[in-house]
């Protein structure tokens, strides 16, 4: 009856034992899981801002692209306009 008591504390002992471990498995990845989402936060905003960058890039890109076109038409015309006084 001992020896049967005996094994019953073990077999306790063991569960316990791997209950706690589980519980602190269970914390780390909890803590794992708030740290990840917290930095998919910081990345998902760093990409919203990185997003606005890239418009207002475009934009001024555009804008570039709108004046360099008329720098060239003003250059033609004034090409044209001292022809026109050279003869």
């Amino acid at each position: 009856f001992d020896d049967r008591e005996y094994r019953i504390e073990e077999a306790e002992q063991r569960w316990q034992e791997k209950r706690a471990a589980t519980q602190r498995n269970l914390e780390i990845l909890a803590e794992d899981e708030r740290v990840l989402n917290q930095r998919q936060l910081e990345i998902n905003e760093r990409l919203r801002e990185l997003d606005y960058f890239k418009r207002d890039l475009d934009l001024e890109g555009k804008q570039l692209s709108v004046e360099k076109k008329q720098t060239k038409l003003e250059i033609r015309k004034a090409k044209a306009a001292l022809k026109r006084n050279r003869k």
